[in-house]
């Protein structure tokens, strides 16, 4: 069994192989399909949680220094934030693309 086939039966527990002809990408397609919304859904979930926490972190802050270490972690939250939910949202739209690409068709 190669690596392929155990990484297939490991994300679909359907017991098939993974076809030969070039489709070698059928399981990340599927596993992108899948997923995909889930991901984007928990990392926004994440994200309002977590720009939540830092705002009250901010709002709380007494000292200018803190005040300041406060916002800077925030900004670089926020932008992280954006960026990883950017990329999934890119990643789950071409998706059919990127694997009809690598399949050569």
């Amino acid at each position: 069994m190669n690596l392929l086939n155990f990484l297939f039966n490991i994300f679909f527990l359907d017991g098939a192989d993974v076809p030969q002809d070039s489709t070698v990408t059928a399981p990340l397609y599927k596993f992108i399909d899948q997923v995909g919304p889930y991901a984007i859904g928990v990392v926004s979930m994440l994200s309002i949680i977590l720009v939540i926490i830092f705002g009250v972190r901010y709002s709380k802050a007494e000292e200018t220094k803190d005040r300041q270490a406060a916002q800077k972690q925030l900004i670089s939250f926020v932008i992280g934030a954006v960026v990883i939910l950017l990329l999934l949202v890119i990643l789950y739209a071409i998706r059919q693309p990127l694997s009809d690409w690598a399949n050569g068709n």
